[in-house]
């Protein structure tokens, strides 16, 4: 269910610091030239722009690497570009992501445009930069679901709205209601089981594993020989390999074939993963991924693909004596 968000607009003073204007509804900004959503992780950014966009926004990372003759039809529409704080260092040039995607939208000739970003990953010399492109550029703060949101959207999803607060706030985590990826989480861990998570990391463990036992079986292919009996505990660690190798590869999409996918530079292949073919492609079918394209897979959230693989390099650190330096010099 989508739940009319709104958002609260930022207007810069001239000593620099912020003042918040009265919130009112993202879809009342529509008409605006140019717009940057901020908001926390996991708070609803890309939902957001699905929906003002009616489809599927343009990822910073692809925006970045386009061919721009073949994209002229972007000249004339609103461009909803998602994601600028998971844009990495450009390969082989200077400048920050940012620069590149400003630089970008003048070869395009300015066309309108929104650009979401996590709110810890946006600073005022962004402001500054893309106001110098865009002089009337809104700075947007996503606002948290508020109370009714949550009631609707639990009991839209089956849930008990009543029951499931009365848990979170017995448990001193109903302020992570709020957000709507934690919302999903905590309405799937909750009710199966009796340990209540009450950490932001205790809801993604317990949430994971509750993911990983539930597949799918019509994703199996007929004549499969694979594993049918993988552990939560393997398909969650095996899950975070995948996130791993592929956030560290700077991969937007894993795919099984590579015949399933017109860019291959931008997707990670289960045959360049070591180990049993069986358990990663487990891992894809379980509820810890969902489909982007035909073919095409991604963790369900951005959010998830990195606690993950955070879990994944942990252990490979600890466990298996990875070199930390290693894994850093794979991030830079």
């Amino acid at each position: 269910m989508i739940v009319p968000r709104t958002a609260t607009p930022l207007e810069r003073r001239p000593d620099g610091t912020w003042r918040r204007l009265p919130p009112r509804l993202l879809a009342d900004f529509r008409a605006e030239r140019a717009y940057v959503l901020l908001g926390d992780p996991g708070s609803g950014k890309t939902t957001m722009f699905r929906e003002e966009a009616k489809g599927q926004p343009i990822r910073a990372g692809q925006f970045l690497v386009a061919d721009l003759n073949q994209r002229q039809a972007w000249r004339k529409q609103t461009l909803f570009i998602d994601g600028l704080d998971e844009v990495r260092a450009e390969r082989g040039v200077s400048g920050s992501p940012l620069f590149h995607l400003l630089n970008r939208l003048e070869q395009l000739s300015y066309p309108r445009v929104r650009v979401s970003c996590r709110v810890a990953d946006w600073s005022a010399a962004d402001h500054g930069d893309f106001a110098e492109d865009y002089p009337d550029v809104r700075i947007l703060l996503l606002d948290p679901l508020t109370p009714c949101d949550v009631s609707a959207i639990l009991e839209e999803d089956g849930h008990n709205a009543d029951a499931l607060a009365s848990v979170a706030r017995d448990n001193g985590i109903d302020h992570l209601l709020a957000n709507p990826l934690l919302l999903k989480l905590l309405s799937t861990t909750i009710p199966t089981t009796n340990d209540v998570p009450r950490s932001r990391e205790a809801i993604f463990r317990v949430a994971c594993q509750t993911m990983a036992r539930e597949r799918n079986v019509r994703h199996q292919e007929a004549g499969d020989h694979l594993p049918h009996t993988a552990s939560a505990d393997t398909i969650v660690s095996t899950a975070g390999q995948l996130c791993a190798l592929s956030l560290l590869a700077g991969k937007a999409f894993i795919s099984r074939h590579r015949s399933e996918t017109s860019d291959p530079n931008d997707c990670m292949f289960l045959d360049e993963v070591q180990g049993s073919q069986g358990i990663p492609l487990r891992s894809l079918q379980s509820k810890l991924f969902s489909g982007a394209a035909p073919g095409l897979v991604v963790p369900v959230h951005p959010q998830v693909a990195e606690y993950l693989a955070a879990r994944y390099l942990a252990n490979a650190i600890t466990r298996d004596h990875l070199p930390a330096t290693r894994v850093l010099a794979l991030m830079s």
